[in-house]
């Protein structure tokens, strides 16, 4: 049977009987390949209980009704399972969304990829909560009228913003004053801007006169760090004192 060159559907021949087989196989095809979605690329198995129209691509080792059909894409279709291969040739360049991480992949001539390979960027968004403690936390707790932030993720680099209105209170805690709660694992330090007002700025330390974000690695949160002509040191409890309301604003860069 005649087929297209990019999607390979079957062609209605001329003088063909049951010329509607044909024409609902090319029906299926599409609903399969166009904006190519699938459940999972992990399972080398058909599933248990799969749901009509199901689609999954095959993962390597692939047993069962999916025998032989790796990086394939099975669908379920009238109780059975299907085969597609997606693109002209081996397929290479095309894109399917996998649902359940949420990502997209690319098949390349050695397998399907995520996104963020061959080239490709991946880019992330959405918000976080910051939360303020202090490197012992002791007995600290806090009341917050403000408690937000947004993220943007762009291959491995990490931005962040963050706004909080809080007020601690603490007799035991001590140490740095940090910002946890980060979205993303912190792989290597950065840095950013940070500003603080309201009616009770915070003091700066001794020989200082800047303040800066720097999200640590071992840490995995948030310390702002003071500078000033050769002096350097982290705000801690000394400056974001018990029972005194703060306004926190805040951005950083770093690495994932």
């Amino acid at each position: 049977m005649a087929e297209t060159a990019r999607l390979r559907l079957p062609e209605i021949a001329a003088a063909q009987a049951q010329k509607h087989v044909t024409h609902n196989e090319a029906l299926v095809a599409l609903d399969t390949l166009v904006q190519l979605s699938v459940v999972d690329k992990d399972l080398s198995a058909p599933p248990g209980s799969p749901a009509e129209g199901d689609c999954y691509i095959v993962a390597a080792g692939a047993t069962g009704a999916w025998t032989g059909w790796e990086d394939r894409i099975a669908r379920y279709e009238d109780g059975a399972w299907r085969s597609f291969l997606p693109g002209a040739g081996d397929g290479v360049g095309w894109l399917a969304w996998v649902d359940d991480e949420e990502a997209f992949y690319v098949l390349t001539a050695t397998g399907w990829e995520a996104l963020t390979t061959g080239g490709a960027v991946a880019i992330e968004a959405g918000t976080w909560t910051p939360a303020v403690t202090f490197q012992t936390p002791g007995d600290v707790s806090v009341s917050y009228s403000t408690q937000t932030g947004t993220y943007i993720r762009v291959g491995d680099t990490v931005f962040v913003t963050f706004v909080l209105s809080f007020t601690p209170t603490h007799t035991t805690a001590s140490g740095q004053f940090r910002i946890s709660g980060l979205p993303v694992t912190v792989a290597s330090d950065g840095l950013g801007s940070f500003q603080h007002g309201g009616a009770n700025p915070v003091s700066y330390p001794a020989g200082t006169s800047a303040l800066l974000t720097v999200p640590v690695a071992s840490h995995q949160n948030i310390v702002i760090v003071a500078n000033g002509s050769g002096a350097l040191g982290t705000l801690g409890t000394a400056e974001v004192t018990s029972g005194v309301a703060r306004v926190f604003r805040g951005e950083a860069v770093y690495g994932a």
